[in-house]
């Protein structure tokens, strides 16, 4: 009877830092955040060579479904570290005054000349057809600069998937900032809310050239952006807001936490950080609904001639 061979897994370089709760988050290149006690999570950290057997059962099982196993021949580089030298300190504190201030000069263009709906958008150019086009050219055109700020801020640049993931048919980019749960509470919001700022930049462009020139363009270019920061906010959905949310309440897992709380306990007796991401998860769903009701479509019923 031949037996069969042992396979073993080794683990990836790991990053790991203490929650606000006590607890660890663990995380490795392309990996899920793994909230873990302070024991596991510094065993895992240790620089050695730790090997997992593939057949060990629900430990190796569980850090294989989060990426923290690599099978492949080539070593993956530890998740970068958080920039805390003072050129970063300085870069952060620009990126804070520039969000602020694009802020308030993009709300007070907005309370001027008004937010304007998908048929407005539609029915803004020559052709309504042509307003489509421009519209997703200019959803594509903003979000690779979007995603651009994500990696820099997040120094994504050596990840082998963290460069930007461009998809032309969703007018949409992506890139991996898991890594970003082991930095400090800075850095790791810069990362994630560069893009955001960079949002603001085009959007208060746009509303400036709407008000200096009225051109139509302008105003498709400011429907967009402003659908673009509404989608953000969609906290019950993987967006930049949601992100952001899970990191001001420190906590990678507290979806998965509400749920076994609400669903595990009375509702009288769940913890307030359930009932917090109740209410959170109860503000995205407006903003999708909002997103349909005064955007999609209008836009939409334009397109067909209803409106």
């Amino acid at each position: 009877m031949t037996r069969t061979p042992e396979i073993t897994v080794q683990l990836k370089p790991v990053q790991i830092r203490e929650l606000r709760d006590g607890m660890w988050v663990a995380v490795a290149e392309d990996s899920e955040p793994l909230v873990v006690t302070e024991a596991v999570a510094k065993a895992l950290h240790d620089p050695g060579d730790i090997e997992v057997d593939s057949t060990s059962g629900p430990l190796t099982e569980t850090l294989s479904d989060a990426g923290f196993t690599d099978g492949s021949a080539d070593a993956s580089p530890r998740p970068p570290s958080a920039p805390v030298s003072a050129g970063w300190r300085a870069a952060r504190a620009v990126l804070w005054a520039l969000g602020a201030a694009l802020f308030t000069m993009s709300a007070a263009l907005l309370l001027h000349g008004g937010a304007p709906t998908g048929a407005d958008a539609i029915s803004a150019g020559p052709h309504p057809l042509l307003a489509v086009a421009v519209a997703v050219g200019v959803a594509i055109l903003t979000a690779v600069p979007h995603e651009l700020a994500h990696v820099v801020f997040g120094r994504a640049f050596g990840l082998r998937r963290g460069s930007v993931r461009v998809r032309a048919r969703r007018a949409s980019a992506t890139t991996n900032l898991t890594h970003v749960w082991a930095w400090p509470a800075s850095p790791r919001l810069a990362a994630v809310s560069a893009g955001i700022v960079v949002d603001l930049a085009f959007l208060t462009l746009a509303l400036a050239l709407r008000a200096t020139t009225g051109a139509w363009v302008a105003t498709v270019a400011v429907t967009v952006m402003v659908m673009r920061i509404v989608w953000q906010l969609r906290f019950h959905r993987n967006c930049d807001g949601r992100h952001i949310a899970k990191m001001l309440i420190d906590n990678p897992t507290i979806d998965t936490d509400t749920r076994q709380a609400l669903t595990t306990r009375l509702w009288t007796s769940a913890p307030r950080s359930a009932w917090l991401w109740s209410a959170v998860i109860a503000v995205g769903v407006l903003a999708e609904l909002a997103l349909l009701a005064v955007w999609l479509a209008p836009a939409a019923l334009r397109l067909l001639g209803v409106l």
